[in-house]
């Protein structure tokens, strides 16, 4: 099962920022290609990465997260991502980023 690899990729130290990067593109890809088919624990790790700690893939995190509420609002609510787009829209360190999430 590929989504544990991935998930894995993402759980990475920040140091290991190539390695992250590429499990977020491919964990895009896939939500792009196939939306119906996109793991639960695939967006789990998505949202772990948009949570409110400094990291240098939140903003791409919340871009791809705001991605999936449009196109498959069930799945971002049964993994608690709603709370996170939320919570973006009142951080001040993303709110240039407020307005496209809204």
């Amino acid at each position: 099962r590929f989504d544990f690899l991935v998930a894995a990729c993402l759980a990475k130290p920040p140091q290991l920022l190539v390695e992250r990067m590429q499990g977020l593109k491919f964990a895009r890809e896939v939500f792009k290609v196939a939306p119906e088919l996109m793991p639960t624990s695939l967006a789990h790790a998505v949202v772990a990465l948009c949570h409110g700690k400094p990291d240098s893939l939140r903003r791409v995190g919340l871009e791809t997260l705001r991605e999936m509420a449009m196109r498959r609002p069930d799945l971002v609510a049964a993994v608690d991502g709603i709370k996170d787009l939320f919570d973006a829209v009142l951080d001040h360190r993303v709110e240039d980023m407020a307005e496209a999430i809204t």
